[in-house]
């Protein structure tokens, strides 16, 4: 039987030299399937597709020791 996956997406403020390097941090990372620098609040928005919770949860861990973030917010999808 296939496991369903966990969407969501990852709203990220980073410093002002962050989104090239978030970028870069986001583009190593298996489940993270697509990445954008956006205008706005947010500096870069990141789509996951993630396997289960606790591989999501260890990207966001990851992802916040990064040095240029400042704050993110995680949107998971439902049907």
């Amino acid at each position: 039987m296939v496991q369903p996956s966990i969407t969501a997406y990852i709203l990220i403020q980073t410093t002002t030299r962050g989104p090239d390097s978030i970028l870069g941090f986001l583009a190593k990372q298996k489940i993270v399937k697509e990445s954008w620098i956006v205008y706005g609040d947010q500096d870069v928005v990141a789509k996951i597709e993630a396997p289960n919770f606790t591989e999501l949860t260890k990207l966001i861990f990851a992802l916040r020791k990064h040095p240029e973030l400042k704050r993110t917010k995680t949107l998971i999808c439902s049907t």
